[in-house]
């Protein structure tokens, strides 16, 4: 009986420190645009860097 209450404490515990972690990383949808963005610009960028490089080289 008393394995029986240990696993549903311990189970309780992980739900709780589950949702408590979820809620934690949540993030909102306009810092995922803003996100994708900054990705969007780097690679961009980036992509002018390699050809700036390629044009150098040759």
């Amino acid at each position: 009986m008393s394995l029986w209450l240990l696993a549903i404490g311990c189970l309780a515990i992980g739900v709780v420190i589950g949702v408590v972690f979820a809620n934690h990383l949540k993030t909102s949808p306009s810092r995922v645009q803003e996100l994708e963005n900054q990705i969007r610009s780097l690679k961009e960028s980036h992509g002018e860097y390699r050809i700036a490089l390629a044009t150098i080289s040759q």
